[in-house]
This record gives C-alpha cells, structure tokens and sequence, in this order.
C-alpha cells in the first residue's frame, strides 16, 4: 500500500456592489455580496462579516443574518463547493442628515487553509445628494377683522424630505396696517419688520408652527395681505410652494353697551319710581346715529324722562343721541309711577341702537325688574317613587313658598287623592291632616308663613290591588293676606304598575367535538318593584339532550322527560342567594351532552309564580330556543349484539377515541333508556380497538336491548345505540350503521 495525507486547498474571493451614487439622504438604497470557492477543495465554515457605515441603518437582509444582525452582521455559509457562488442582498436607509460619501466594507473568511486573503475583503464606497421640498402655510384671523383689536397670523412650515433641510430661514413681511405685538417662537435673527426665523434644521416630515400677534391700526378702512417667504441651504426645493399670504378685510365697528337700574327697589305700590340708563361707547370705532328705546311694563305710567326724547303712549320713550365716540357715555333719566294694582315682579326694557356694526350684541339690552310689596305664594309636589306598585307605601312631598313680601297667615293645604289611593295614617309630616275624608286631604291651618320662608309637608300612600296606570294628585295651597286669601296648585303623575320578569333563553356555545350544548337563561326584572320570589323551570327533550350540568345547580333534575327544576332563584342554593331589583338580571347556564342526531328540538325555559318583595304576583314568561340540525360526532364503526347458548354477545368498535377512558353498558326489556339497568364495563383501550362483553345475566325475554355509553376524562357521557336481539337461540346478527362524521383540524 502507498499511503497519503491530504491538505485541501481554497480560494475564496467576495465581491461587493451597491445602489448606483450618490444616494439620496433620507431614503433607503441596497449592497450585494457574492461570495466565491474557486477550489479545488471545499470552503468549510465561511463567515461573511459586514460592517455598515455609521451612516445608513440595517433594515433587511435575504438571507437573514444567521450569526448576528447587530453591526456588524454575520453569516456562516457553512460550506462552498468548488465553483460556488452564495449571494447576500443588504437593504439599509441612509440616514436623513448625511452630508459626506461612506464607504461599505466586506471580510470573508474560511477555516479550510491554502486560501489567498488577498481578495477575502472589498469595499462600496458612495457619494450623497440631499434632496428636499418644504414649503409653507399661513392662514389667519377670520376675515373682517375689526380695527383697533388683536388678530393672528398662523404659520406651518414643513419638510417632506426625503433628506434634512438646513438654514430653513422664515421672513414675514408685516402690512403697514397693523403692529407687531409678539410671536411664539419669538423671532430669533429679526424682530424689526421684516421678521425673520432661523429655524435651522428640519427633519423629514418635521413641522414647526410659528403664531404671530399683531394689532390692526384703528383707522385702517380698506384690507391688507400679510406674506411669508421661505429659504433653506439644501438644493434639491422646488420653491414654487415656498411663499403664500393671507388677506384680510377691515370693518370699522363700535361696541356699544347699555345699563339700566331703578330705584327703589322694592317699591310700594302707587310711588315714583326712577329709572336710570348708562349709555357707553367701547369702541374701537365711533358710533353713529345712537337711539335709546324703552319700553314700558304694563304695571307703570309714564311721568317724564331727561334729556331730550319722544313719548309715545302708552309705553314707549325714545331718545336721540347722534353720535358718541370711543369712550364717550351718556347718562338718561325716566320716571314712572307704579299702578296700585300690581302684584307682580315687574320688568322694563330698554334698548339701544347705531348706523354703525356693533361686535358684541349682547349688551344692546338691559332690563330692570322691580318688586312691588305684594303677596305671592307657590307649590310643589313631588312624587318618591315616580312608579309604584300596589300595597306599597309611596310619598307625596308638597313645598309651599311665599315669593312674596307679606306673610301668608294662616297657610292651609287642601290634596285630592286620586280614586281607590289610600292614606297611611301617621305618615303625615310634620302632622297628620285635620281632616281626612278620602279622597279630600284638609291641613286647615299650618300657621304663619314669613316671606321668603317655606314649609313642607309630606305623607304616605298606597294603591289599592288591582289599580294601574297613571293617576294625578293635585294639591291646593291658600294663604291669608290684608288683601285677601291668595292661592297656587301643582299636581304630579304616578304610575302604578304590576311587577313584570321577561325570560330570555339562547344557545350560546356548541362545542362540536365533545358534543356539548350550552344555553343561558336570562331573568330580567322589567318592573318597578325588586322580585323575592322566581321559580324557573327548563323543559328539555331527552331523547336528544342529557344534563351534565347547572349554574346555578338546579334543585330538581328529572332525567326523563327532561326537566331541570330551581325552586327560587333568589335563594341559595339553588340560586343566587339575592332579590332581583329592578333593572337587574339574573343569568342561568345549562350544559347539555348531544345523546343523538338533533333534526330539530325545543327546550323552554318558564317563570311561573314570581312574586314582589310586597307579596303581589308577577307575570308568568317563558322563552324557547329551537334547535335544529346537530349532528353528533359518533365515531363508533359498528354495534352489535347475537344471543348465544351462554348469554347475549355484545360487539363494538370505534372508529377514534377522544380523550375516552371506559364504557358503560346498559340493558333493557324495553326500548327506553330510562328503564335500562348496567350490565358491564370496559376500559378503553384506544382508537381501532374492538370490544367484546358476554352478558350471562338474562332471562328468557322475548327481545332485549343494549346501549354502549363513552365516559371521557371531561366527565362527559356519549350514549350509543340502542341495539336489540330477540330471545330466541337462533337469533340473527342485528347492526347499527351510524354516520361517520370526521372533522379535519384547522
């Protein structure tokens, strides 16, 4: 034999190339790597190292980085046969303020030796051309503006890049018209019309917002255009969008106001009263052709007014004024004499007006109430609660006032019940009435009552059984005066209702695996009054469905027909241990196995005999969800049974067993499940096992009939069949084909 050693030998080279330059600050510009094994032997561990710029930021890489994808980025090829080419395409983004060119470099390296280094390593070196677009925004005060007042100029400066703008520079030119006040930011190169902004850099997609107060000059008459121009030291703007402007109109306006009082106040019936009106200007502007309008309440005469005016019977004076220049006001003067009659407050009104526009209207109008000394009396009732039911105490509450400036004395209350209401003796507050004669309820005096001061009076009552609907209570109030008894009356509505449930019953969840029907029972109190008592009961067909179980749990469970009985719902347990007030719900759930095919099967849910915490019967309700088309997921292959000279063989299959443990078998004289009794049970023994189980246990019936039932880990139960078999000896194979239902994952 000739023996050999063997040194392999590479040659590895990598060559790099990029985004054609210069590349554009901002945006984003790719490298590619070849990597190359001119052999003769295989390149073991190639690593490929790229370090990027400070300049760009990794964004994406095809291949990913199998080493490291933190500057610099790594990957191991692994290993290059002779004449092997591995490709590696770099995506970065070249950051927005890049100024300068950068260079890209790659290493490659191989733990194969005999590789020449010298072509393991190469470069990407690009140039960089800024380019942005930024322009700008004014906009303004709305148009008119008024002369002499504040208005503001708004500005949006903005770069939509993609590269950094540099010396962004801002220069507004201000109109003669108006005068700079200040500015946020303040101007930072010039504050002395033109202003000027060095804003310095802005980003791609930054904005900067400049808000400029001025003042118009109060004898501007014509409108005026403020400009703002733009500039920046990077090329590449377009700078048609780098001015814009913002006009305006100016409307010589004044504002005036007017102020009236009167004296006396309260006045006596029969005196003079005067009343006095202030007339200012608040400028900016004069105001021309200024008239004075008042009108006079019906509860006084016209005596004389000062200066100069016009009188009008019976009600309205009217003075002249000309015009009144910024700042300027006027004092008038009207006298009056109160008619004996009035017992009211009473209002006068007066109003002002001007050739020229006003700003501000809402002080054009002054009015002056005046009090006479006269009575006044008022009532309210009220109601708690504002919907009841029968035999439950409600109360009225009654307020009476005297509004007005002599005292009531004596105060007397008069309240008619409605028909079939009743008082509650001893709920009256501060006393009982003096004389209760249904429906007529008498206070025949209450006792002085100051002006300014009040009295309340409440009392109980309730609603005769079988009364509903809306009934109104009216109350008259009557006080005494020097000048005679003066009266006021309220009334107020309550409705009396029975106490009402709605039951709601819905299927809420089918979980098709495991053959499992979820149903929420939903008890909503709809009337006024909380519920003490609610029996529920859930009729269900159990040739379909079988319970598994009740939240809360039921305190009756009759498998066959099917009925799940809770006593009250508000006990516990058996319930939620709580009435049910009004506006709240009780929420039952039911979970029921799928025991066969459902085609279609209704489950109802009932209230029957809910009664109110004050012992009146509720409504009865019920609600029944229809359920149709619910397959179960049977996966048994065959069931069969044969009797034999030593008992009856029973023989089944399943097709799969979720998560089944054992299986349960059930016999019967009869074709009811209910009268089945069990006879064995297997432990499973997985999906395509077969099943045998000889039941010695039987008699000479003339035909028998068997169920298999599927426990799982879950506590749920599948039943299966039933299959029969006559009692005879020679007794033939009798099967059941079931539908085969398989669900594919998703």
């Amino acid at each position: 034999d000739y023996p050999v050693d063997v040194l392999p030998e590479v040659e590895i080279w990598v060559l790099k190339s990029g985004s054609a330059s210069p590349v554009t600050p901002g945006l984003p510009m790719t490298y590619s790597l070849t990597v190359h094994n001119d052999g003769p032997s295989d390149a073991e561990n190639v690593l490929v190292t790229d370090t990027l710029p400070s300049e760009v930021a990794f964004d994406d890489a095809d291949p990913y980085p199998n080493v490291s994808d933190v500057n610099p980025l790594v990957w191991n090829l692994g290993t290059l046969t002779p004449g092997t080419n591995r490709e590696i395409i770099i995506t970065v983004t070249v950051d927005a303020g890049v100024t300068a060119g950068f260079t890209n470099t790659v290493v490659i390296t191989t733990s194969t030796p005999g590789d020449d280094p010298d072509n393991n390593e190469d470069d990407y070196p690009v140039d960089v051309l800024p380019e942005v677009e930024i322009w700008v925004l004014k906009s303004g005060s709305a148009s008119p503006v008024t002369p002499g007042e504040v208005m503001t100029y708004s500005l949006t400066v903005h770069n939509d890049g993609p590269s950094d703008a540099a010396d962004v520079i801002v220069t507004d030119t201000l109109p003669a018209e108006v005068a700079f006040d200040s500015a946020d930011p303040y101007p930072n190169v010039s504050d002395v019309n033109p202003l000027v902004w060095n804003l310095g850099t802005l980003t791609p997609g930054e904005s900067r917002y400049i808000l400029i107060t001025v003042t118009v000059n109060a004898d501007v008459t014509a409108s005026f255009t403020n400009t703002v121009v733009i500039t920046t030291s990077t090329p590449g703007d377009d700078p048609g969008d780098n001015e814009d402007d913002h006009p305006a109109d100016a409307t010589p306006r004044a504002d005036l106001g007017i102020v009236k009082s009167g004296d006396p106040d309260p006045v006596t019936l029969g005196a003079l009263l005067t009343y006095t009106l202030r007339v200012t200007n608040y400028g900016p502007g004069a105001a021309e052709n200024v008239r004075v309008t008042d009108t006079l309440p019906a509860e006084v005469a016209y005596v004389g007014a000062q200066p100069a005016h016009t009188y009008t019977p019976p009600d309205t004076v009217v003075w002249a004024l000309g015009a009144l220049s910024p700042g300027e006001t006027r004092d008038l003067t009207l006298t009056v004499r109160v008619h004996t009659w009035a017992t009211q407050t009473f209002t006068n009104v007066a109003t002002l007006g001007s050739d020229t526009p006003d700003d501000d209207p809402d002080n054009d109008e002054d009015d002056e109430p005046t009090t006479p000394l006269a009575p006044g009396i008022d009532v309210i009732k009220t109601v708690t609660p504002s919907v009841a039911v029968p035999n439950a105490p409600f109360t009225y509450t009654i307020r009476v006032a005297n509004v007005g400036q002599v005292a009531l004395d004596p105060l007397m209350l008069t309240d008619t019940l409605p028909p079939d209401f009743n008082y509650v003796v001893g709920s009256g507050i501060p006393v009982d009435p003096d004389v209760v004669a249904e429906p007529l309820l008498t206070w025949l005096d209450l006792g002085r009552l100051a002006p300014g001061d009040s009295l309340t009076v409440s009392f109980a009552v309730t609603a005769t059984p079988g009364i509903t609907g809306i009934h109104v209570n009216l109350v008259t109030a009557t006080g005494d005066t020097p000048g005679g008894p003066i009266t006021d009356t309220d009334d107020v509505p309550i409705t009396i209702d029975e106490p009402a449930l709605r039951v709601d019953k819905r299927l809420v969840g089918w979980d098709r695996e495991r053959d499992v029907l979820t149903f929420t029972i939903a008890i909503s109190n709809v009337g006024p009054v909380t519920l003490d008592v609610i029996p529920l009961m859930d009729d269900y067909d159990y040739q379909f469905l079988a319970c598994k179980h009740a939240t809360p749990a039921p305190d009756e469970v009759i498998p066959n027909p099917g009925l799940l009985r809770w006593h009250d719902l508000t006990e516990s347990p058996g319930g939620f241990g709580q009435n049910l007030p009004p506006g709240a719900q009780f929420e039952v759930t039911t979970v029921f196995s799928v025991v066969a095919d459902i085609t279609r099967t209704v489950n109802t849910a009932s209230v029957t005999g809910a009664r109110d915490v004050d012992d009146n019967p509720a409504n009865d309700d019920e609600d029944e969800e229809i359920v149709i088309n619910i397959p179960t997921a049977i996966a048994l292959r065959y069931l069969r049974a044969a009797r034999r000279e030593d008992g009856i063989l029973l023989e089944w299959a399943m097709l799969m067993e979720r998560d089944i443990y054992a299986f349960e078998l059930h016999r019967a004289a009869q074709d009811q499940f209910d009268q089945a009794r069990q006879t064995g049970f297997q432990a499973s023994r997985g999906s395509g096992a077969e099943y045998a189980y000889l039941d010695k246990d039987v008699g000479l019936e003339p035909r028998y009939w068997y169920w298999v039932t599927a426990l799982d880990n879950e506590a749920g139960r599948t039943r299966y069949g039933p299959v029969s078999v006559t009692g005879a000896m020679d007794a033939q194979w009798e099967r059941v084909y079931l539908p085969l239902i398989l669900r594919q994952s998703q």
